[in-house]
């Protein structure tokens, strides 16, 4: 009989996924649902390993068109009116913040600019008026090597950035450094007569420091993504919604994630952007999925999920027996609702036809993994301001309390004590008079009480008694 085929040719993985032994204690055969992960594994195994293979690297710039759409689409129904005042309603909308960490000379900000708020170069007077404001986006630029941070600023004074960026001239990592700030060792390479740094802090000897004759040993600031935050640096603020968080630390990215966990479990981050060039790659997405973020491999027009259980061995580092060196990754909540548009969009292989859809079944299963967190109605909606609004129909002010304290107001989901709550409002609706807003409490507490939930049980005697409260029901 022929020997069966190894598992290392992607032509015959999906073959092996059925016929290897299974592990962690599922017996001789893989389920049927981890049998078809690991078919859709090898086929976007298949279309990616030539790229990983010769390291063909595809930047994570390509990418920011389609992540900008959720900027676009939030922009595009500003002006739909909210009937319910929320907290974030009380005052002007704050810009939003894109982190960029290793911002060399501005390349990457002037694209976020470019797409998310072209007003921030020149413009009309009107753009300058919402620009002054704080709408918009606004970009803070990380950059610790000088000279890089120097070309950053003039840049920015060159195109007329103004407010819309603001550069921090400092290192991040997982920890503050002290006053006399940090060993920096940085290689120059002579671009445009300028001098770019590819960098390394002279603490972390997890990668080789640069080597050469031009080398440079400056003391530079070092700081945290939190700290700055708890600082209140560039205006950030605890309350800030960071729209992207972009990291190109040179093999740095993994403690500069780590000096933002503060941030990341807030909640307040959309999309994470970073490079993956040293130590275990698996540590850096099971880090990421702590707080929720599921991750993709960013190739030509293809992204790789590889957040467990999609993580398959040869995505780690060439120096940890994979086939990875350099690669760009991107990562996002799974209950975000953009995401699947992002994916869509870019992911457009012209032979792995399927590949889109395989993404879109990874976020399902990360979905099933963390459902979404949905914030309560006191959370959400300022319930104290609701409560002070003072209408003509005292029965229909109760009775769209208590609605909303029942069912809710878009993403707000009531907790058990609010829907009790409901519950008594409404009653006390039914009691106010005999409008129509009195007959809907009727109705609701009757539906309540016949179909059961409501945090009352089901009872058919209680679901009559109200059903005939109700005007022209008395003989139901």
């Amino acid at each position: 009989f022929p020997a069966r085929p190894l598992c290392a040719p992607p032509s015959v993985l999906h073959r092996c996924a059925r016929s290897r032994p299974a592990p962690h204690g599922f017996g001789g055969h893989l389920p049927a649902m981890v049998a078809h992960r690991w078919e859709m594994i090898a086929y976007l195994f298949r279309y990616s390993a030539q790229q990983l293979i010769i390291n063909f690297k595809t930047e994570g710039e390509v990418l920011l068109p389609y992540i900008a759409l959720g900027a676009l689409r939030e922009h595009q129904y500003l002006g739909w009116a909210n009937p319910l005042p929320t907290y974030a309603d009380v005052e002007e909308p704050a810009a939003r913040v894109v982190l960029d960490v290793g911002a060399f000379a501005g390349g990457f900000t002037a694209d976020v600019l470019r797409l998310m708020a072209p007003e921030c170069s020149g413009g009309s007077n009107r753009e300058r008026r919402r620009r002054k404001q704080g709408r918009g986006v606004r970009v803070v630029a990380v950059e610790p090597n000088p000279q890089s941070f120097q070309h950053l600023t003039a840049r920015s004074e060159a195109q007329g950035w103004g407010e819309c960026v603001c550069a921090v001239g400092a290192a991040l990592s997982s920890a503050v450094g002290g006053p006399e700030g940090v060993r920096f060792h940085a290689k120059r390479d002579r671009i445009g007569g300028g001098y770019a740094m590819s960098s390394a802090l002279e603490a972390e000897d997890q990668y080789p420091r640069p080597e050469g004759s031009f080398v440079d040993v400056v003391r530079v600031e070092q700081t945290t993504i939190d700290s700055m935050i708890a600082g209140r640096r560039c205006g950030l603020n605890p309350e800030s919604d960071v729209y992207l968080l972009k990291v190109d630390a040179e093999g740095h990215d993994k403690q500069v994630l780590e000096g933002a966990a503060g941030l990341l479990a807030s909640g307040k981050v959309k999309y994470v952007l970073f490079e993956h060039t040293h130590g275990l790659f698996s540590d850096v997405l099971e880090f990421l999925w702590l707080y929720g973020f599921g991750c993709f491999m960013i190739l030509d027009r293809l992204l790789l999920p590889v957040t467990r259980p999609w993580f398959l061995e040869y995505y780690r580092g060439k120096k940890h027996g994979g086939m990875v060196y350099n690669v760009d990754v991107f990562c996002a909540d799974p209950n975000d609702v953009d995401l699947p548009a992002v994916i869509v969009g870019y992911v457009t292989h012209v032979h792995a036809t399927r590949a889109a859809e395989i993404a879109l079944k990874a976020v399902e299963e990360w979905k099933a993994a963390r459902p979404a967190w949905r914030p309560s109605v006191h959370d959400y909606i300022d319930m104290d301001a609701v409560r002070a609004v003072k209408g003509n129909d005292l029965a229909a002010s109760l009775f769209f309390l208590g609605d909303l304290l029942l069912n809710g107001f878009r993403e707000a989901q009531p907790t058990l004590r609010e829907k009790r709550e409901g519950i008594q409002v409404l009653r006390r609706a039914s009691k106010t008079g005999s409008s129509w807003a009195s007959d809907m409490a009727r109705i609701e507490l009757a539906t309540c009480h016949h179909f059961g939930g409501c945090t009352l049980p089901r009872n058919l005697k209680a679901a009559l008694y109200w059903y005939r409260k109700v005007k022209g029901m008395e003989y139901a």
